[in-house]
């Protein structure tokens, strides 16, 4: 049987993705690699399963916060000419070009924009697939775990040429989450302080399995308090948050209750957390953006839970 060139060029993209012990990396030859950085075409699979053919790559547009601040950690920021309307990290992107939000994207200014290749948010559906039939390049990504993030920045990095950058970024998260662990490791059954985390206040919506933030805590060396909710995301009753008596309470910047009003709460007061004033607000862009900070958020949330090993 003959096999098309697309095909083969599919086989081979394929076979330079593996996993490895430290999560997902994509293994690419010194031949693809020299290809994207030429401005050779490609063909990919992107995290929704999707075949997509690219080719030379120097206008980008990025529909998601984490896309926009992986695309300027491997050094592709000067090639962003579209974000959208939440991507506010670096600082450059702050001023580029508009194109819509996690909803709905403004499909007619990003066709006008001429993108090489769109990075996407596996949400957006409707405006993935109007994209596509109109010829535009589009990659999803949807990372759910450490490793999948590795994995997009390696992707994203293979797709833009740069492989290199990709690689190293990935190399420096992979060690700085490596020494956390080392260290939370070591700990014993007693030393996992109980964390119950408030993304939202009415209800209480907290992070379950299969989140970030419930892996980024059992990293950081605490014990989930939702870790055995039936959805990432689940609804708590405050009955089940009491029972739960957490030793530490972390609540996301974008909840409107701040640690003050949490530990002023009728009925809270004899929660350990509450008690010893363990209640603490994080950066929420820090634990649920699936991009390069996902680690700086895995550090402070070390910090808050065990500052007797990673220093206040």
């Amino acid at each position: 049987m003959k096999l098309s060139g697309k095909l083969l060029v599919l086989i081979a993209v394929l076979v330079c993705i593996a996993v490895v012990s430290t999560g997902y990396a994509i293994f690419v030859t010194q031949t693809l690699q020299n290809e994207r950085e030429t401005g050779k075409s490609t063909t990919v699979l992107d995290d929704m399963g999707r075949i997509v053919h690219i080719g030379k790559v120097e206008r980008i547009i990025s529909t998601s916060p984490s896309n926009t601040e992986i695309l300027f950690a491997i050094g592709a920021g000067h090639l962003v000419v579209g974000v959208d309307n939440y991507s506010d990290y670096p600082s450059e992107a702050v001023n580029i070009t508009k194109v819509g939000d996690f909803i709905s994207l403004d499909v007619e200014r990003i066709v006008s924009l001429q993108p090489d290749v769109v990075f996407a948010y596996y949400g957006q559906k409707a405006g993935i697939e109007r994209l596509e039939a109109l010829g535009i390049s589009v990659v999803t990504f949807h990372a759910e775990t450490l490793n999948d993030i590795y994995h997009d920045i390696q992707l994203a990095g293979y797709i833009c040429g740069k492989t290199e950058n990709a690689t190293n970024l990935v190399a420096q998260l992979q060690q700085r989450v490596e020494d956390i662990r080392s260290k939370t490791q070591q700990l014993n059954d007693t030393q996992h302080p109980r964390v119950y985390y408030e993304l939202w206040n009415n209800p209480y919506m907290s992070a379950g399995p299969g989140s970030y933030i419930n892996d980024l805590i059992r990293i950081a060396g605490g014990t989930n308090i939702a870790a055995n909710a039936s959805k990432d995301y689940p609804i708590l009753s405050e009955e089940f948050i009491l029972s739960a008596n957490p030793d530490i309470i972390i609540t996301s910047s974008m909840n409107i209750d701040s640690p003050e009003k949490i530990m002023q709460r009728a009925g809270w007061q004899e929660i350990n957390a509450v008690k010893n004033h363990s209640v603490y607000m994080i950066d929420d862009n820090l634990v649920s953006r699936p991009g390069p900070r996902i680690v700086e958020g895995l550090e402070t949330l070390a910090k808050i839970i065990h500052p007797e090993i990673f220093g206040n």
